[in-house]
């Protein structure tokens, strides 16, 4: 008999370290983005710069809404040039990155041009409970940009497993940058399809006008699932 009480107490004591583990947080877990420009089928077709991604806790990585544009946001969603904003990153310690196709890593060597996608991976630890930010400067546009909304994209449950594959378009929007002054979209010959140098164009804070030089959403004529899909899967 007392044989048989050791052997239960044992088996109740190994489901009770099986609980335990399963209730553990997992590891780092790899994940795959995939960027496809949809923008070809409407009436706002535009290339976007290649990608500048961010896994941080706190919310507004690249700006925070109705305050003035930094310059480093300035450059990125003029030009689309990352160096400033990425300058920044790396007096961080979070994780972060550009992503392009062909390589490149600005507007002029990598344009995710209409019709087109681009994909990136990168690793997470849920330890870190990061989310995921994302930017990408529109083309066709004096400075305009789409973004990750406030706090980013959740990662992980709130057990540390990763959270399934799927479509994450929703949690983007387009904004504009109140650095430069609105041109016609997609006729601006400051803008960066056709602006001969970087930079080229009125500065938006220059004119009188409410918000002026103050990141706010952009007047959008077309819907944000419409010009572009962004997919995540944990791998």
């Amino acid at each position: 008999m007392r044989a048989i009480t050791l052997l239960i107490a044992a088996l109740f004591a190994f489901t009770g370290c099986d609980d335990a583990a399963s209730d553990a947080p997992a590891g780092p877990r790899t994940f795959t983005v995939t960027v496809t420009n949809l923008s070809d089928a409407t009436t706002m077709t535009s290339g976007y710069s290649p990608a500048l991604w961010v896994l941080h806790q706190t919310p507004d990585p690249f700006f925070i809404a109705e305050t003035a544009a930094s310059d480093a946001l300035e450059s990125f969603a003029e030009d689309g040039v990352p160096d400033a904003l990425i300058a920044l990153l790396d007096g961080t310690m979070l994780d972060h990155g550009v992503v392009g196709t062909e390589g490149g890593d600005t507007y002029d060597t990598a344009p995710l041009h209409p019709g087109e996608t681009m994909t990136f991976e990168f690793t997470a630890d849920p330890a870190t409970e990061p989310r995921l930010s994302l930017a990408s400067m529109v083309g066709e546009t004096n400075d305009w940009f789409i973004v990750t909304q406030g706090s980013g994209v959740p990662l992980f449950d709130t057990d540390g497993q990763a959270l399934p594959s799927r479509d994450i378009t929703s949690m983007f929007a387009v904004w504009d940058a109140g650095t430069e002054a609105d041109e016609p979209f997609g006729e601006g010959p400051n803008q960066a399809s056709r602006q001969a140098v970087r930079g080229a164009g009125d500065a938006e804070d220059a004119t009188v006008e409410p918000q002026a030089g103050q990141v706010r959403a952009a007047p959008m004529s077309v819907a944000m699932d419409q010009l572009l899909r962004v997919e995540i899967d944990a791998l």
